[in-house]
């Protein structure tokens, strides 16, 4: 079972450290802000398949996401904007290999 709480806390760790909105990550993943903004106050839960799509949207694994791992993010904290976005395009080339 999907503890709400830590799903809507990674989730919202996951969005930040890849410097997505929740309109942007709502956009790629082709829903609503509000449903986005629905699972990140934990008053909804995504389908499974959408779960799969937000964990390699974000580049985070599905036990992070659902509170079974404590790692599997990178933290981009005092690295600058365009820093992150050359490391998600990187992680985006090296995962095409």
């Amino acid at each position: 079972m999907i503890d709400k709480n830590t799903f809507a806390l990674r989730l919202s760790l996951a969005r930040r450290a890849r410097n997505l909105t929740q309109a942007d990550l709502a956009k790629l993943i082709h829903m609503s802000k509000q449903t986005v903004s629905n699972w990140e106050k934990a008053e909804k839960i995504p389908s499974t398949e959408t779960v799969y799509h937000l964990c390699e949207i974000l580049n985070v694994s599905i036990d992070y996401l659902l509170g079974r791992s404590g790692e599997n993010y990178l933290d981009v904290s005092g690295i600058r904007e365009d820093q992150v976005l050359i490391l998600g395009a990187l992680i985006d080339s090296l995962k095409k290999k």
